[in-house]
Parts: structure tokens; sequence; C-alpha cells
């Protein structure tokens, strides 16, 4: 199956169309927030039930809020909708364990390193170092974001590494058949992943400063 870069993603129409509206004012804003609630927030609610193993009614309220700042707050330039939108769920999820494990130590300094691990986790989990820096969290995430608008292909790749997808699994997602993934298709998923690794790298140099 050969790769289609101007394929669009799940959700991708919904969300641009949800950013147009809420630059419209008071109307606008809540047309935009009722097409979220309608298409984008069970989407959400799985995605940070899964990635923050919080319980269902967590992820709702996180979701919501998800929607409610992305509504509110101005899209940066050159950033998808629904990666921004994404970004926001993740930073929620983000501060929501950072404020767990605060209280669960009453409260403490946090943490200054960054090291690759980390980089890998809060691009998709929001685990790891999760009283991380403001600073650094914003930046690992515009640095995804960028990576999802200059690199795709590979930023889909780096996504799938973050969420655990063994290679048979990403062999699978890029052609090889589900009931005869070779060696070969191991292979060549395993380099698909090395090499968005090494790119993101790259990209997310500057938040290890």
């Amino acid at each position: 199956m050969a790769e289609n870069p101007s394929k669009s993603r799940p959700g991708q129409a919904d969300a641009q169309q949800a950013a147009e509206w809420a630059q419209q004012g008071a109307a606008g804003r809540n047309r935009a927030a009722a097409l979220l609630l309608d298409t984008w927030l069970r989407r959400l609610i799985a995605y940070l039930a899964y990635h923050g193993r919080v319980a269902e009614a967590t992820a709702e309220d996180l979701a919501a809020e998800s929607i409610t700042d992305f509504v509110l707050k101005p899209q940066p330039r050159d950033c998808p909708a629904d990666v921004w939108l994404m970004t926001i769920a993740r930073n929620k999820l983000i501060d929501h364990a950072r404020e767990k494990n605060a209280a669960k130590r009453g409260g403490g300094k946090a943490e200054q390193a960054l090291d690759e691990d980390d980089l890998l986790e809060l691009l998709d989990t929001g685990h790891g170092h999760s009283e991380m820096p403001a600073w650094v969290r914003r930046c690992v995430h515009l640095a995804a974001a960028e990576m999802q608008r200059t690199e795709p292909r590979h930023a889909e790749v780096l996504r799938m590494a973050c969420e655990g997808w063994s290679a048979e699994e990403v062999a699978v997602h890029f052609g090889a058949p589900a009931d005869a993934v070779t060696d070969k298709h191991k292979a060549a998923a395993r380099d698909r992943i090395y090499r968005a690794v090494l790119i993101a790298r790259e990209m997310f140099a500057p938040c290890k400063e």
C-alpha cells in the first residue's frame, strides 16, 4: 500500500472548521464548541483515559476543558487545527499528572533535566517528568507541532513509537499483510522508527539546553 501524503487525518477537517468559526465572535465560538463536542469529544476522552490512565469522568473533564481552551485561545501560526487541539489535550494531561504528583509529594521543586526518554514520553503520554517546567513542555509541544507540519510521515511514525506500537504493527499500518508480516517488513518498520527518532532528536534539541 503506497503512502498518501495528501490524505487528511481523522478529525482534521472538523477541527479546521471549528478553528474558523471560533474567530467569528461569541456565536462562532458556540458553533465551534458544539462541532467539537460532537466530533472530537469521544476521541479525546479515549485518548486521555488511555494515555493518562485516568477515570473516564476525569478524562471527560479534561477533554471538555481542552475544547474550551481551543475555542477561546488563538491558534499558533503554521500549526494545523487538529494538531493544536491535541497539543492542548496533552498539556491538560501533563498538568493533571503534575498536580497529582505534587499533591502526593506535598509539593517540591520541579526537575530541570530533560533526556531523550522524557521527550518521547512528553510527546504523547504525559508521563515521565510530569513536573517539568512549563517552558520545557511548551518547547516540546511546539517542536512536535512543527514536526507534524514539516515532517508529517515521520511524525506519524514517532507517535506510533510513543504509543508503544511494535515493528509488526507499524509494518501492517504501512501496507504489510497482517497475516504474513516478514522479517523484511519488520526491518523496514524499524528503519522508519529509527529515522523518525533521528529527526525528532534534531528538532527537539533546543528543549534540552
